[in-house]
């Protein structure tokens, strides 16, 4: 007997008619914002070889991934991530292409969410990925298109709130720790998920203001104020060189002609390395 022939699996829906205008509405305003600042639309496929995703600095992790097998019996994945696949298309088909690259997307991505807790498993994402400009310029770049997007997009009031971090300040504090690979992962996990229970237990045993700062990183959240307070825990040039340049980027969203709302988190350490 069939169950379940008139509903959608866990995590995805349908769309209907004004939402369906809404998001296309929203991808072409972004589309042409991206392309005013010289990206190219790509595509990558929906299914990608799950080593794609298994490579060192990976963190999605494998049960999250929906897989299936090819004709010769690869192991196959629905893609839950897009930074990898087009990571991929850089390094094969567009390998002797003139950099740096300007890549933009819009596609969708596939992640299993444990419980659901309120998560879709059926993601839309739009971005850019710069890649082989190692300038200053290149983050300012990058932030303004995102912040002339979210301006244009933006539905009902208020202003855009961007939040950006710098994963160096997380890596090198682990660096100055000398941190097991294992410890490292679990200190990720926790700062990324904003969990200081979990942090402190990776943590155990380390000391010096350097374990003290990398425990504050998930509250320390604000405006320039908390670049400050790690300039006065901890004086080491990797750090304060990252320390710099997130103070520099903060400055450049303050010089956009938009009213945007931006705050630094150094707990945005990203799920991917």
């Amino acid at each position: 007997m069939k169950h379940n022939e008139w509903m959608t699996p866990e995590g995805t829906r349908d769309l209907l008619f004004e939402e369906c205008t809404a998001r296309r509405r929203v991808e072409r305003t972004m589309a042409g914002i991206f392309e005013g600042f010289g990206y190219q639309e790509v595509a990558t496929p929906a299914v990608e070889f799950y080593d794609v995703f298994t490579r060192e600095g990976e963190s999605i992790p494998p049960e999250r991934m929906f897989k299936l097998t090819d004709l010769q019996g690869r192991l196959l994945v629905l893609r839950p991530d897009l930074t990898a696949p087009i990571a991929r298309l850089a390094g094969t088909r567009l390998r002797e292409a003139a950099r740096p690259l300007r890549l933009y997307y819009n596609q969708n991505v596939y992640r299993m969410s444990p419980g659901l807790q309120g998560r879709r498993c059926e993601i839309g994402q739009m971005g850019l990925e710069l890649i082989g400009a190692g300038s200053r310029a290149a983050d300012g770049e990058v932030l303004a298109a995102a912040c002339y997007a979210l301006d244009a997009t933006l539905c009902g009031e208020g202003k855009p709130a961007v939040e950006i971090g710098h994963v160096g300040i997380f890596r090198r504090l682990c660096e100055l720790l000398q941190l097991s690979e294992a410890q490292a992962e679990a200190a990720h996990r926790a700062v990324r998920e904003k969990n200081p229970g979990e942090l402190a237990a990776a943590l155990e045993g380390c000391r010096g203001p350097a374990v003290q700062l990398l425990r504050r990183l998930p509250t320390l959240y604000g405006g320039t104020e908390v670049l400050d307070e790690v300039r006065r825990t901890l004086e080491d040039p990797q750090l304060l060189e990252a320390v710099r340049l997130l103070e520099a980027d903060f400055e450049t969203l303050q010089t956009l002609p938009l009213a945007v709302d931006v705050q630094i988190d150094l707990g945005l350490v990203g799920s991917l390395d």
